[in-house]
């Protein structure tokens, strides 16, 4: 904002659980989605379960998660995973959020920013920014020495929405 660019970025709030592992032998060793609930359980680490399942769109600055959707949470996981008592100790831990930065079509915004010579943005990857991070990192430093990039990073350009 301080340059005067407007990035079409809003927070997508997630809520997770992150649980003890008490049986390891019981718990899930690797990451699954329970269907059709879309569920997500991670096996963090041979400690720590996560269990995660949706977000909401949160005005820039709103800092309280939303109640109603820690219970869902909870309820979700009772439902789905009822033996998830049987090897973790979901009920005893706290619910927590994530803000993740989405752009309007949920892809980021990639290039120049127009109006600021200089400036580059590399922001708003939504849910996947650990997992396209290193691509698009690639793609403004191919931006910066003047290379021609593929097609498909059209689609990232800051200007799509007038930014």
């Amino acid at each position: 904002r301080t340059a005067g660019v407007a990035a079409p970025v809003q927070p997508l709030r997630g809520y997770a659980i992150d649980a003890r592992v008490t049986d390891p032998f019981a718990a899930p060793a690797t990451s699954l989605i329970v269907d059709p609930y879309h569920l997500y359980v991670t096996r963090v680490d041979n400690e720590t379960v996560r269990f995660s399942c949706y977000g909401e769109l949160v005005p820039v600055g709103h800092r309280e998660p939303t109640a109603s959707l820690r219970r869902r949470l909870r309820a979700l996981v009772e439902h789905a995973l009822p033996d998830a008592d049987d090897w973790c100790d979901w009920r005893d831990a706290d619910v927590w959020t994530g803000d993740r930065p989405f752009t309007p079509d949920g892809l980021p915004l990639v290039g120049p920013a127009r109006g600021v010579d200089g400036l580059w943005l590399n922001v708003g990857h939504g849910l996947n920014g650990w997992r396209e991070s290193v691509l698009t990192a690639r793609r403004v430093g191919a931006l910066i020495d003047g290379e021609p990039g593929p097609a498909y990073a059209d689609a990232w350009a800051p200007g799509r929405f007038g930014s």
